[in-house]
């Protein structure tokens, strides 16, 4: 091991550089390359793949505080007192070099600050500053280059997070929210800017061939300041006193997301029935059934219906107000199982509910106080609080092993009766004052407090270990819950087209739960609160629908108005309009398959920002209202009201127009790279192929994707297969149900001449070939040849390609 010892204050370092040194050569980290130099000190750091980054001015920063903090709902108000003001590093001493790593200390004016640990850690780089026992909140900072700042979680107003704080805390999200960090005085019902279900410490920079992330590991609360406060620095504080940040080096996009997933997980694998639609029906028996019967009538391709009352519910004025309790209701659902065996002929996977929650006097409540699995203060007693529903309520505790075992032997019990799914919802609502929480496994609340949903979301998945044919989606999570949620959705919205909580903040939090790790998601298609909003319009309904059929699962949500919202059977154009939506996203299942194939194996998200594509076009950096399914299939939503045109900015390369019909997608316009408007009329959506786009589909007519069933299924389909693609560039499918397409394709012809490899028709810029053959290859008016090839589908398969130009 070597080393530079000796103290370099700030005000001595140019006395010591004669006989020190002002800087420390090269250290190789795995592919890293790391030195300091300067009185601040500053940290240099660069990657053999051309990535670098540098810590600021005040790089390295330590202060105290104390704090209080209040619960209630689930959300949480933090009142903090500063303690010990803030200390800046202002020189290193004892620069120890060895293999993998460097060891430092942190000088403050001559003074030991802490120390700095900086280890090579797979793909990544950790930097760890660990502060004096005297403080309990560290900080560091990076210099700020251009580019946006994407993930966090599911962040609701923006894309690109650049030139804010987003602080980093799982709560409530709110019912609206304010548009910045202070709480309102009705902090318990409206939320902040950032707050958030989901809120992981990490962010995805995309900066072209440079791209980048960072990731903070801690379970504290934290906080980014993006270039806001200091245009300058990016600074990453966590309220304990070592902090450690790792950085990814991408230089791609796809790096950077599969190096941070190989660290924070990947998702389980889902059934194929999770990209068909799912319905849901509150009201019992009678209701479930009638609902399946119609939907089949309709001719509606549904996979699934869920009921959130299977364990009880009822109507309360405009409102349908859940029970609280973990296990079938007897009057609502007299014969569970027996409803489920009728729903699984009809092709129908039957889905239910479960929270955290445990309320007084249920026989749940008994069970688990009893035992002793419930949450407690530090007197040895059940904590209380008021539930959603202002009953007196705890919480199962999930950080004791038993706790654990309890809720998964009532999910378990669920299973057994044919329940092939459920919505696990809330978790964030864990206590973080010590005087009124004392986890069970020994850790601070704070710490507690982000390790239970993660918890939630572990034992849900360990419910399903011997039933691969269910899934459950979750709405809260935290570093740890990309491993174990297999869907994660947006959680309530207001239903409206309100910028702060409603259709407009789907995308955004789709996007960001997408780039740190979460890419099977979903939302409640209409919405869910209308406490301070009309209900579900038919507008609002449209318009979320056909979000919902470009999102990995579509799904309904019967809401908290359940009699007063618009549902898809309100009206006959409404059922129409259904119908289209449900079929083109049922047909999109082996793009939903490749995709997630993709995402478990190498951490690529499914739906992506158009940045993905294009990471350093900065006229991209503000889109949060289209993005990106796979690499080829650009959609830009109408997510405000009385509209029906709207501006599009596409990315690098060329673009086809679609619109979409009972065929599949048709071919309207070839459009070059840039902004160009679109005519989006009621019931339409904005969609876009790239020249080299590959889009298999699974033929029409297909009503569900659960196997077995006495409906129309996969198993139907045979040999048939249908591949869409443009040319004008190269491209694939992703791997998925039916093996995969590669296109070669040089350029954007005007004419096709000849075509081998099936049959063919041509009309204007379509040519549709049936083929039986490995290879399609189509020559054009310049002679130059295009193909598209058939890899890694076993058997005999009949395609119907359909090429455009």
């Amino acid at each position: 091991m070597t080393s530079v010892r000796g103290v370099v204050p700030f005000v001595s370092l140019l006395a010591a550089a004669s006989s020190l040194g002002c800087s420390a050569d090269d250290v190789r980290l795995g592919r890293f390359s790391v030195k300091w130099e300067g009185s601040d000190p500053t940290i240099f750091i660069t990657h053999d793949d051309g990535f670098e980054i540098s810590t600021a001015k005040r790089a390295f920063e330590a202060s105290a505080f104390s704090a209080a903090s209040e619960m209630q709902f689930g959300s949480f108000k933090f009142e903090e007192s500063v303690t010990r003001s803030p200390v800046v590093a202002t020189g290193i001493s004892d620069w120890d070099e060895g293999e993998g790593l460097v060891d430092a200390t942190l000088e403050a004016d001559g003074e030991s600050l802490g120390t700095l640990a900086i280890r090579a850690r797979g793909d990544a780089l950790s930097l760890r500053f660990e502060a004096g026992e005297a403080y309990n909140r560290a900080s560091i900072r990076f210099e700020c280059d251009e580019g946006p700042f994407l993930g966090f979680g599911a962040q609701t107003h923006d894309t690109d997070q650049r030139g804010q704080r987003v602080p980093i805390f799982v709560s409530e999200q709110g019912i609206g929210k304010v548009d910045s960090d202070e709480q309102p005085e009705v902090w318990f019902l409206v939320g902040t800017r950032h707050q958030s279900y989901v809120s992981v410490p990490t962010t995805v920079a995309l900066r072209g061939r440079a791209s980048y992330g960072l990731h903070a590991t801690t379970f504290r609360r934290s906080a980014f300041d993006l270039c806001g406060a200091d245009p300058d620095a990016l600074e990453i504080t966590v309220d304990e006193r070592a902090g450690e940040v790792l950085i990814f080096p991408g230089p791609s996009p796809a790096g950077v997301l599969e190096q941070l997933t190989s660290v924070v997980g990947r998702p389980p694998p889902v059934p194929d029935w999770t990209y068909g639609v799912w319905m849901e029906r509150v009201g019992g028996t009678a209701a479930v059934l009638a609902e399946a019967e119609k939907l089949r009538a309709e001719n509606i391709p549904a996979s699934a219906i869920w009921s959130e009352d299977w364990r009880g519910g009822r109507s309360s004025g405009d409102e349908y107000i859940l029970e609280e309790d973990w296990r079938a209701d007897p009057e609502l659902y007299p014969d569970l199982s027996e409803m489920i065996s009728t729903l699984g002929k009809g092709g129908f996977r039957f889905m239910t509910y479960f929270n955290t929650f445990v309320v007084n006097g249920v026989d749940v409540d008994r069970e688990a106080r009893d035992r002793g699995l419930l949450v407690e203060d530090p007197r040895g007693s059940p904590i209380e609080f008021q539930a959603p529903s202002f009953e007196d309520s705890s919480l199962l505790d999930l950080l004791q092993p038993e706790g654990r075992e309890f809720a998964l032997s009532e999910l378990s019990d669920a299973l057994a009766l044919g329940v092939r799914g459920w919505m696990a919802d809330y978790a964030e609502w864990y206590p973080v004052d010590p005087r009124s929480v004392k986890p069970s496994d020994g850790s601070d609340p704070e710490v507690a407090h982000h390790r239970y949903p993660v918890s939630w979301a572990e034992v849900n998945r360990d419910a399903l270990a011997s039933y691969p044919d269910a899934v459950v989606f979750l709405r809260s999570g935290y570093t740890g819950s990309q491993a174990a949620a297999p869907v994660i959705w947006a959680g309530d919205q207001r239903t409206s087209f309100d910028a702060d909580d409603g259709l407009p903040t789907v995308v955004p939090i789709l996007l960001g739960l997408s780039m740190t790790g979460f890419p099977v998601v979903t939302h409640d298609i209409g919405g869910y609160v209308s406490a301070t909003n009309p209900p579900t319009t038919k507008e609002l309904f449209f318009r979320w629908t056909t979000l919902g059929a470009f999102s990995p699962v579509m799904r309904t949500h019967h809401g908290r108005s359940a009699d007063l919202n618009w549902r898809w059977d309100s009206d006959a154009a409404t059922i129409a309009h259904f119908r289209r939506w449900a079929e083109v996203h049922t047909r999109l299942f082996p793009l939903w398959k490749g995709l997630a194939r993709e995402a478990r194996e190498r951490g690529t998200p499914i739906l992506r920002p158009l940045l993905y594509r294009d990471p350093g076009n900065r006229s991209l950096d503000a889109v949060k209202d289209a993005f990106l399914v796979g690499d080829g299939l650009l959609v830009a939503p109408v997510v405000t009201s009385s509209t029906t045109e709207r501006a599009v900015v596409l990315p690098a390369g060329g673009w086809y127009e679609l619109s979409w019909g009972a065929e599949g997608p048709a071919t309207k316009r070839f459009v070059e790279q840039g902004e160009t408007s679109v005519e989006v009329p009621l019931g339409e959506i904005a969609t876009f192929a790239a020249a080299g786009a590959v889009l298999p589909l699974i033929p029409a007519g297909v009503e569900t994707l659960v196997t077995g069933s006495e409906r129309v299924g996969l198993e139907s389909l045979g040999s048939k297969r249908v591949v869409y693609t443009w040319l004008g560039a190269a491209g694939r499918a992703p791997e998925g149900a039916f093996g995969s397409h590669v296109l070669s394709s040089p350029r954007r012809p005007t004419q096709i001449t000849s075509v081998e490899g099936g049959e063919f028709t041509i009309e204007g810029t379509t040519a549709t070939i049936r083929s039986a053959e490995q290879l399609v290859r189509l020559t054009d008016e310049a002679g130059t040849v295009h193909e598209l090839r058939r890899e890694g589908a076993a058997g005999e398969l009949t395609v119907d390609v359909v090429v455009s130009w």
